[in-house]
């Protein structure tokens, strides 16, 4: 019987090898350029499934790691760096970038729109990505991680926030409608909003001194250009001026909140109630 054995096992390796060189096993990992830094962040935990060539910035002084295309910032993204990175995948979000839409989907790859202007279509957002990239199980788990540590988080008392976009003397209150305001309202803060002001950008109020000097808030919180701490000295002077008192002021770190910071939420936070 050996000649049988040895015409059966020639068929035995070449069936090995071809497992071995299946499609699902030796498929390179998707190249994947994006405008949405906090989408680059989480894929950084599926290497073999994406492979992230360009990124735009967290914020102005944080470029994408050593090896990723730096497309500078996310409401001006360099596209003819993103073009040239060849990508098989391109992700955007539709509040921000919908006005780039014909020069993204022209690009050839395929694009994924998301949107990201609360905290569950944040989470959403990066399922949907895992799904995409083939990482949908690491990415489901990695969100309801976040998901189940970020219920445990609750203000004392609901405290009343005003929260602010920019530097003094060109302040805009920041809405619910943006994650940073749907944020708030998850943790148990009753925001202070105008009840009449134009959006300057989706989610963002224009204020004025007579909306600051009627404002009655608990906190105030800071999202700041520049050095965020010398902004929240020089808004408190100015809010001594308008009002004549001083509730707190929580100057937000850029490294999360200057965007959505996805899977960081929970960080984000965790700081803000830090700084209460």
């Amino acid at each position: 019987m050996p000649p049988a054995r040895w015409a059966i096992a020639p068929w035995l390796c070449l069936g090995s090898a071809l497992g071995a060189l299946s499609p699902a096993a030796s498929a390179a990992p998707l190249r994947v350029a994006t405008l949405v830094p906090w989408v680059a962040e989480a894929l950084e935990a599926v290497p073999a499934k994406a492979l992230v060539v360009a990124s735009t910035r967290r914020f102005v002084h944080a470029p994408p790691p050593a090896g990723v295309v730096d497309l500078g910032d996310g409401h001006a993204p360099n596209l003819e760096l993103l073009v040239a990175t060849a990508p098989d995948l391109v992700i955007a979000d539709k509040r921000w970038h919908a006005r780039f839409g014909e020069r993204v989907e022209g690009t050839g790859a395929e694009v994924l729109w998301i949107e990201a202007n609360s905290v569950d279509a944040t989470f959403a957002a990066l399922v949907e990505v895992g799904r995409r990239v083939g990482a949908e199980t690491e990415m489901t788990a990695a969100v309801r991680d976040a998901t189940t540590r970020l219920a445990r988080l609750h203000a004392a008392g609901r405290p009343r926030s005003l929260a602010l976009f920019g530097a003094p003397g060109s302040f805009l209150v920041i809405s619910d409608r943006t994650w940073i305001g749907d944020l708030l309202r998850r943790l148990g803060y009753e925001p202070v909003v105008p009840t009449e002001a134009s959006e300057r950008m989706p989610g963002y109020l224009a204020v004025s001194d007579e909306f600051l000097a009627a404002a009655k808030p608990d906190v105030i919180l800071l999202l700041a250009h520049g050095d965020p701490a010398a902004v929240a000295r020089a808004f408190a002077e100015d809010w001594k001026r308008i009002r004549n008192s001083s509730p707190p002021v929580v100057a937000l770190d850029p490294a999360l909140f200057a965007t959505n910071p996805g899977l960081r939420l929970v960080e984000a936070a965790q700081s803000i109630l830090g700084g209460d």
